[in-house]
């Protein structure tokens, strides 16, 4: 800053005093101009007047610019500008129909004088000279749209250019160039912000470094939050159908590469280079083209259709491919198979399907798997091994086809043979060989299904039991599914025992007679016992007040009109048993002990006179006095 040294007594004159202002003036503007602050630094948006817009705009305060030496214009509060006339008086309409131009506003240094006085010389004069500003309007040539703007002014700060059109009686924030991109500016409008940054990603528009840097760092947080986003694709060649890819951001292109080939059409999109080979190839093309070429390949070669085999599955001789469509080398091939007569594959074109049915057919009469076709034969294949693991449906019972016994068509029945699984937890589990007529096992709908319905399915299983039976004894049973049950899916509950050899007895259902002596009739069975052989025993003492205890074997006991009446668990014929009766050694029964009452399921224990003689029964369970009994229950002796 230039100084001025003044001095005791001095007389200072006017213009001294004047010089010492200026220097000290001039000392900030060189400031300003030194660090480089130019341009708007706040505020001064430029709008469409407020309610009705007319010709008028408003720029908005408070705001400050400093002008290309340093001197800053500087407004308080909003302003209202008309841009009807420029600052020549000159009006601002456009005269061509179609035409435009653009009328530029300024903003420019000024002083505000007040305070007038008369100095010595009788000279007026402001006393007071504030800074202070004004509006500079300026307008370009009319013509064609886009009109050209007037030039930038050496002296002033340019706030905004403003479009005029034909006829035009209000303006719009549209119209208005002053870099506002949310009103419809943009980055590379005129007005003369101080910081104004334009590069390939970032665009950045304000008057202050703190306004920039804050301004800067959200656009880093932008581009961290959403990397793919923030990058612009300028866009790029088709895909190999036609489909564009247009300009957008990085992320949404690669939604769409994602989308694009996800879709059905998506191995249209992609190009592949031919594939050579011989005797066929792939040519260029889309990879649904190639893959449309190679299946049609596989096609002509497998012939699955019906078609003459045009290639060669078979080879006339080692290397070499011959049997073109003819088909003499399949006549060789069938000669060679001894169990098929050739000649049915002589004469003619031989097709795939035709040269393979028939042998098929032969095979499937010997293991018929169903449908005896090359086309069936895939269906069919996955009953070869038919493992079903039915524990997802709540019975862990696993079911293993091994093999299938087909009858000649109206000679009988199919059989087959399962290997029958319980996974109980045991170890080993219960396993059992099933083998079985007219039945096949649904391991979908966990159930057996007939192979011809209105006829009775049989079955036989060897093995430890998988249900209904306890102590995992080995088990035989001849089983059969009566037709009555039904001739749908059944469950294996439904199956009925005919013969059940388990443990120590042999059970036959359905029988209504036997002569043999030691056998005992049941409910539905008649099972075989050992002679001689205890079925049930024990003691019963009653305590004299109506109760009986002690520990009983194959029976129970319980008093009953004055008797101990025995339930035997097992049933027998009346006369299929014996009963072994006496008086516990420690009893205080003062008779002998008989039985009464002798039933296929029990009897009743009494006293008898020690005579013998007199029947009436003595009360085995009152009297306040202990009765103990022992008995035996005896298979019959011939």
């Amino acid at each position: 800053m230039d100084r001025r040294d003044f001095f005791f007594l001095q007389k200072v004159q006017e213009d001294e005093i004047d010089d010492a202002f200026a220097g000290a003036e001039d000392a900030l503007f060189n400031i300003s101009l030194d660090v480089g602050f130019f341009g708007v630094m706040f505020g001064l948006a430029v709008l469409e007047q407020s309610g009705t817009p007319d010709l008028t705009v408003r720029v908005i305060g408070p705001g400050a610019a400093i002008d290309q030496v340093g001197q800053r214009a500087a407004t308080a509060g909003t302003q209202t500008v008309d841009l009807s006339v420029d600052s020549s008086s000159v009006a601002t309409a456009v005269a061509g129909g179609g035409n435009e131009k653009i009328v530029s506003l300024f903003i420019e240094f000024a002083r505000a004088n007040s305070d007038p006085r008369i100095d010595g010389n009788s000279v007026s004069l402001f006393f007071v000279n504030d800074e202070s500003f004004s509006f500079f309007i300026t307008q370009g040539a009319e013509g064609a749209p886009p009109a050209t703007p007037p030039p930038l002014e050496p002296d002033k700060v340019l706030l905004a250019d403003v479009t005029r059109t034909f006829g035009q009686t209000q303006i719009f924030d549209a119209q208005i160039a002053a870099g506002d991109t949310a009103l419809g500016g943009a980055i590379t409008d005129r007005r003369q912000d101080h910081i104004v940054i334009d590069t390939a990603f970032v665009d950045i528009r304000t008057g202050s470094f703190a306004a920039a840097l804050l301004a800067l760092a959200q656009e880093i947080d932008t581009f961290v939050a959403g990397a793919a986003a923030s990058i612009t694709y300028a866009g790029g060649p088709n895909w190999a159908d036609g489909t564009t890819n247009p300009s957008t951001d990085v992320e949404a292109q690669l939604d769409k590469i994602i989308t694009d080939l996800a879709t059905g059409a998506g191995t249209a999109k992609v190009q592949g280079a031919a594939l050579a080979g011989s005797p066929d190839s792939v040519s260029s093309g889309t990879l649904a083209a190639q893959l449309a070429s190679l299946l049609g390949h596989i096609n002509d070669r497998l012939e699955l259709t019906g078609g003459t085999v045009s290639g060669d599955i078979i080879p006339g001789t080692p290397g070499t491919d011959a049997i073109g469509s003819v088909g003499n080398e399949w006549d060789g091939f069938f000669d060679n198979l001894s169990v098929i007569n050739a000649s049915t594959f002589t004469g003619g074109a031989n097709t795939f399907t035709n040269a393979f049915d028939t042998p098929v057919a032969e095979i499937g009469t010997r293991i018929d798997l169903g449908p005896t076709t090359v086309s069936g034969i895939a269906a069919q294949a996955s009953r070869l091994d038919q493992f079903y693991d039915e524990a997802t449906g709540g019975n862990p019972i696993k079911h293993t086809l091994f093999w299938v016994w087909a009858a000649e068509s109206g000679d009988g029945l199919t059989a087959r043979l399962y290997l029958r699984t319980l996974d109980d937890g045991s170890d080993p589990d219960p396993t059992s060989l099933y083998f079985v007529q007219n039945a096949n096992w649904n391991g979908v709908g966990l159930t057996w299904n007939r192979d011809t319905t209105g006829i009775d399915a049989h079955a036989v299983e060897i093995g430890r039991p998988l249900s209904g039976a306890t102590g995992g004894e080995p088990t035989v049973k001849i089983r059969v599914l009566p037709q009555a049950a039904g001739d749908s899916s059944v469950l294996d509950s439904s199956w009925e025992d005919r013969l059940l050899l388990d443990g120590n007895q042999v059970r036959f259902d359905n029988f209504t007679d036997v002569t043999d002596a030691t056998a005992t009739f049941g409910t539905g069975f008649v099972t075989f016992a050992p002679r001689q052989v205890p079925r049930a025993y024990g003691i019963a003492a009653s305590d004299g007040s109506g109760g009986v205890t002690g520990t009983q074997v194959g029976a129970t006991v319980a008093i009953s009109a004055g008797f101990i009446a025995v339930t035997i668990a097992a049933s027998f014929a009346t006369s299929g048993f014996t009963v072994v009766t006496g008086a516990n050694e420690s009893s205080s029964l003062p008779q002998g002990v008989g039985i009464a009452n002798k039933a296929v399921n029990g009897f009743d224990l009494r006293t008898i006179p020690i005579d013998g003689v007199s029947t009436s029964a003595d009360n085995m369970g009152g009297g306040g006095v202990s009765k103990t009994v022992n008995y035996i229950v005896m298979g019959k002796s011939t």
